[in-house]
């Protein structure tokens, strides 16, 4: 795991990889070097676990209709709360205080952002594709943003899967 602070690599193409494509274990990297992981608790959860140089997190999908999700620390505090929406879309709050918008920025819906409140851009996501934007420097929950970057897009593919499988049947 790296020891490097994600923002070291700020307007540098990040990826996140799956290194092996029978387990849901998801990396960000730069190059060689792991900044984060994200994988998946069991075949029959929907629990995902994050480790980062910053911390580890438990993500919790939550609610009826599961659109909402927690971000969870090591001692079970909730750090953050979200909730999809059935365009992918997804509001963020976390404990601090601060709040952010997970939005698609094409027609075709590979390209998402995550922004502040006033509309900022601060992460890109493109396909696997993380970069860091100017505006993100002093944004204090930027790695779990880069995190939930690619769980977001874990979860609307497992939707959009389970709809063509439905439709198809």
């Amino acid at each position: 795991m790296a020891t490097r602070d994600i923002r070291d690599f700020m307007g540098q193409p990040l990826e996140w990889k799956q290194p092996n494509i029978f387990q849901r274990v998801y990396e960000l990297r730069v190059g060689d070097e792991v900044l984060a992981t994200l994988a998946k608790q069991g075949v029959f959860k929907s629990a995902y676990d994050a480790w980062t140089p910053e911390g580890q997190w438990t993500i919790r999908r939550e609610g009826f209709w599961q659109k909402d999700f927690a971000v969870l620390d090591t001692q079970g505090n909730t750090i953050a709360n979200g909730h999809t929406r059935m365009s992918g879309k997804a509001e963020l709050w976390t404990a601090s205080g601060n709040g952010y918008q997970w939005k698609n920025t094409n027609f075709w819906g590979t390209q998402w952002e995550w922004r502040n409140l006033e509309g900022m851009s601060l992460i890109a996501f493109h396909k696997k594709n993380v970069t860091i934007l100017p505006a993100a420097t002093d944004v204090p929950d930027l790695v779990l943003l880069a995190i939930l970057a690619r769980y977001l897009k874990i979860i609307q593919d497992d939707a959009n899967a389970a709809a063509t499988a439905a439709a198809t049947t």
